[in-house]
């Protein structure tokens, strides 16, 4: 009796180690540093002030005004406002920086660090087949919407709308 239930006991260790070995094989993972790469030490800095405030502030019992409240409340503003900036301006200067590189290989390498390692670039984006087109594909588009604003794009922008207002794809809530 004593060998059936050790070989049960096995043979549940053999299961479940493959199990882990497949799974660790087949689902993607991903650090939270994936989801925020815009995330820096200034952050974390602002962050455990705002926590440290926090902190403080319950330890008084949460009082509603006051100094330590203004400056849990200060704390905080501050934090929320570096994070808003900071994701803000990385993924400005990152789409800048894409715009401007001239390598193919440049190119996806530094989409795939933007966009996270793990996730699989299209090799086909409408008409567009294999990374060099797509890349010119990707100027295109940007160059064309990226157009400054003036008095000749605003009418390029007010024509477009009555071509499509007259071609009757534009929605009965407009005008």
């Amino acid at each position: 009796m004593h060998t059936t239930n050790s070989c049960i006991d096995k043979y549940y260790d053999d299961i479940a180690k493959r199990l882990l070995k497949a799974a660790k094989q087949c689902i993607p993972t991903s650090t939270g540093r994936c989801t925020k790469h815009w995330w820096d030490d200034e952050l974390n800095d602002l962050l455990q002030i705002s926590l440290d405030r926090h902190s403080l502030w319950v330890t008084v019992g949460r009082p509603k005004e006051g100094v330590i409240y203004a400056e849990m409340q200060r704390a905080r503003l501050r934090y929320k406002y570096a994070i808003r900036v900071k994701r803000n301006t990385f993924s400005n200067n990152q789409w800048d920086e894409l715009y401007n590189i001239q390598s193919n290989e440049d190119f996806w390498d530094r989409l795939k660090f933007i966009k996270g390692a793990d996730k699989v670039i299209p090799g086909k984006i409408g008409d567009a087949v294999g990374n060099g087109q797509v890349l010119e594909l990707f100027r295109n588009h940007f160059m064309e919407i990226g157009q400054p604003y003036n008095n000749e794009s605003k009418e390029v922008f007010k024509q477009k709308c009555e071509k499509l207002k007259n071609s009757g794809n534009f929605g009965s809530g407009y005008t």
